[in-house]
């Protein structure tokens, strides 16, 4: 990359521009990288006649040395140099004008008090200007770029979709300096990965750390290093816990370098974070392992994680019972990599049949099913008592979803269950078949077994809340769902003290699926709140890898319900990036790819909208019932085979409300209505009327309005909704019919309304069943086809006619379009 974007300083170009077309001057601020020069270059480049300096001492007047000739006045010179700029016309732009000698000073002050030559100029740093006259100018202080500017920069720097968490990382490093986040970048290895960059390895190492903070570092005493590795790898450290673990001496020649900083009440860091992951990644491996026993004393208040990982780094002994916990909490957190360690480490040290249950939990995550079934039997083998048998047989089906086996999963729960003498246990076993089922599509059979589930425990509430809540929306229950998730919520927070940490990525999983309730329901604008903050905790979380993946999952699924394709395809193509988990099956990442094939037929993406799909039949499991199935009916119709692509939405709208997906059911109806089925109103109206779902009711309103003024009624409900690409093609047909009516003024009024929405949505391809069109529908699929380069006979066999017959629906459409042929069809 020869040339980054300029981002985000729009504002700042035009008023330097201004600066250099009037009298007096301005003066630009800001520290070393923040993009002082670019700044100037750019409003250089739209005003004609500028004359370019830079600063650099030494010489007098050498940065105008083009404009005078030797003699041995310097007051002569300046005169000359004066006179020279005055009699160009243009303005001056002076370069880190800090490091200019005297007489350029001194010429600089006689232009802007004495002439019409404007003057702009750039000074490092934003404290005290350093001549009194400066004091007197306009002033623009660059501070760094904010996340949102840095991800924007890096999108246009790549070329496209950078994960969220990448962008947030490389934002943090750099502190939203230009310049340091150039080179993080060209440093790091970052690859494309479904259309997203993401990074390969950690972003900081040892032989490509940025130069400034390489030099700053290398300075640094040896025993001043040593010290800022220490709490590199300890960081972010309470103060009494630094003042525990460092002499006096220590933290004295911390100080002296200016290296601490305060992060938050009571925590010290490294004063810039890329001090701390250069120093990690420069650190000797033997010295690494002296830091972590030295930290492993720290007191026992800090969180066990992080002590048990300096243990174990440090080749201290660690209790199996410590490794297992800290494993536990690893797991909960997502972080299924350390998890594993962990677990791995607990068998070694003796941990017995915990150890290996926590191992067996996780072995999925590292791609080692076989390891993990070998020891399935094992354990099942040597399990003793009702609670360990019950354990065994959770995993074991859990293990057999992994792998694909719906039936054995589900037979291994169900015989658990009758089986089980404790109460609790059997509680347990619910839960988990009420989640299995959710997760394979089976949405009565999850609310099933949720109903038998007692909710006067937290701990359980939590648990059920994370499928049910999404099982009760996807059923049309939508009031029960979001009353449930807000409840679950308010008992998780209130039991923090109980559970600890591990309540926090529950109570994160609860408020995705009542992000998903509050879509179902038509808060469309709550649940992009929602994800949107949601996605925002977990990019500052480290190790949040998967539950970002979650929250650009949501996050899209909203986008695309609201009709904005081009925000689905960005948030979605991250979340099928970043999933399935560790390669596992799940079933967010089903519902990633349907939406995003959805999202990228709307767009118009015919050909990404087909593979997309067609990953998605790739991976769903047997057993498994499609999730929403708007993707396999878009992309078909994005090929323009609308009557095929109607036939599929009713089909998946029979399979999806035998499952009792009623709500889900209802959408896919709706697809066939905007797709131009007729009689499909009643069956949606049935399954309104059995919802809670504004949304729903909304469509089914939809579906049955016939005439322009309820079409108007319906497009108005949608649209309050959220819902704006569906609002804005009601509002199209709606038009039309006003027109034909004889009413050109509740026409305009339509397609006004029309053209804000979809300018709401970005670039989006018409639904051929919404556009005013002289055409049948038979007629309008032909031509698509036709428009799209198939031949007669080819279009014959998509869609099952002679070819005769093809060729007699073009030719009356050409009659009606007012076309000779074939030729004219893409005008």
């Amino acid at each position: 990359m020869t040339q980054w974007p300029f981002v985000g300083r729009s504002a700042q170009v035009d008023r330097l521009a201004g600066a250099l077309r009037r009298p007096g001057g301005l003066v630009v601020c800001g520290g070393a990288g923040t993009g002082k020069t670019r700044l100037l270059a750019a409003a250089r480049e739209r005003v004609p006649g500028v004359y370019w300096a830079t600063g650099a001492p030494g010489v007098p007047l050498g940065p105008f040395a083009p404009l005078i000739r030797p003699t041995t006045s310097v007051e002569a010179q300046l005169s000359l140099a004066a006179a020279a700029l005055v009699a160009r016309r243009g303005a001056v732009a002076v370069d880190d004008a800090h490091r200019l000698d005297a007489a350029s000073v001194a010429l600089l002050a006689h232009l802007v008090a004495n002439t019409t030559v404007p003057v702009v100029l750039t000074v490092r740093g934003t404290g005290p200007l350093p001549w009194p006259w400066l004091r007197d100018l306009d002033r623009v202080t660059l501070g760094p770029l904010d996340p949102t500017e840095v991800a924007e920069v890096l999108e246009q720097a790549l070329g496209g979709p950078v994960e969220t968490a990448l962008a947030a990382r490389l934002a943090e490093l750099s502190q939203g300096n230009p310049l340091l986040l150039r080179e993080l970048v060209d440093a790091a290895r970052l690859r494309r990965n479904g259309g997203v960059w993401r990074a390969q390895g950690p972003l900081v190492v040892a032989d490509s750390l940025p130069a400034a903070i390489a030099a700053r570092l290398d300075r640094l005493p040896p025993d001043v290093r040593a010290t800022a590795e220490l709490v590199a790898l300890a960081e972010p450290v309470p103060a009494d816990a630094l003042e525990h673990l460092l002499t006096a001496d220590e933290r004295q020649g911390l100080e002296d370098e200016r290296l601490l900083a305060t992060a938050s009440p009571g925590e010290v860091r490294l004063v810039h974070p890329l001090y701390a992951e250069s120093l990690k990644a420069t650190v000797p491996p033997l010295r690494a392992r002296a830091h972590c026993r030295r930290l492993a004393t720290l007191p026992a208040t800090l969180p066990r994680l992080r002590v048990v990982g300096w243990r174990l780094d440090g080749g201290l002994p660690v209790e199996p019972a410590e490794l297992l916990e800290a494993a536990r909490e690893a797991s909960e957190g997502l972080d299924h990599e350390l998890a594993a360690r962990l677990a791995r480490a607990a068998v070694a040290a003796g941990g017995g049949f915990e150890a290996r249950m926590v191992l067996l939990a996780e072995l999925p995550y590292e791609q080692r099913g076989d390891e993990a079934l070998a020891l399935a039997a094992e354990l099942a083998d040597t399990a003793t008592g009702d609670a360990e048998r019950v354990r065994v047989a959770s995993a074991r089906s859990n293990l057999d979803l992994v792998l694909g086996r719906v039936e054995s999963a589900r037979s291994v729960l169900a015989e658990a269950r009758a089986t089980a003498k404790n109460p609790a246990l059997r509680i347990r076993l619910a839960l988990q078949q009420a989640a299995q089922a959710f997760s394979t599509g089976h949405i009565a059979l999850s609310l099933d077994h949720g109903d038998e589930v007692p909710t006067d425990d937290p701990a359980v509430l939590g648990r059920l809340a994370i499928s049910r809540v999404r099982a009760l929306a996807c059923a049309g229950r939508t009031g029960d769902a979001i009353s449930l998730g807000e409840a679950t919520l308010r008992a998780l927070r209130a039991s923090r003290g109980i559970f600890g940490d591990a309540v926090s990525t529950r109570t994160a999983l609860v408020r995705m699926a009542l992000l998903q309730a509050y879509a179902f329901h038509g808060r469309i604008a709550l649940a992009r709140e929602v994800g949107t903050t949601g996605l925002a905790e977990a990019a500052a979380t480290p190790g949040g890898a998967a539950l970002r993946a979650y929250w650009t999952h949501e996050l899209g699924q909203v986008a695309v319900l609201a009709g904005h394709a081009e925000a689905g395809v960005r948030w979605l193509r991250e979340a099928v990036a970043l999933m399935p988990i560790a390669g596992l099956p799940a079933s967010p990442h089903l519902w990633s790819l349907d939406a995003l094939a959805e999202a990228y037929a709307l767009r118009g993406d015919a050909d990404n909208a087909a593979a997309t799909a067609g990953r998605l039949s790739a991976v769903l499991p047997a057993g498994f019932v499609p999730p929403r199935c708007g993707g396999a009916v878009w992309s078909v119709a994005a090929t323009g085979e609308t009557s095929r692509a109607r036939d599929l939405a009713l089909a998946h709208a029979r399979t999806l409300e035998a499952a009792g997906s009623h709500l889900m059911a209802g959408w896919v109806l709706h697809d066939a209505h905007r797709l131009g089925a007729t009689g499909v109103a009643p069956w949606l109206g049935r399954l309104a009327d059995r919802s809670q779902s504004p949304l729903l009711r909304a469509m089914a309103a939809n579906a049955a309005a016939t005439e322009a003024a309820a079409m108007d009624l319906a497009a108005h409900d949608l649209a309050a909704l959220g819902c704006d690409l569906r609002a804005a093609e009601t509002l199209v047909r709606a038009g039309h019919l006003h027109r034909a009516g004889g009413h050109p003024a509740p026409a305009l009024a339509s397609a006004a309304a029309a053209d804000r929405l979809l300018a709401r949505c970005g670039p989006v391809r018409s639904v051929p069943a919404t556009v005013a069109d002289p055409l049948t529908a038979r007629e309008r699929e032909v031509v698509d086809l036709a428009t799209r380069g198939h031949s007669d006979r080819d279009i014959a066999g998509r869609l099952h006619l002679s070819v005769r017959t093809v060729q007699s629906h073009l030719y009356r459409a050409y009659r009606k379009l007012g076309i000779s042929g074939r030729q004219e069809l893409p005008t």
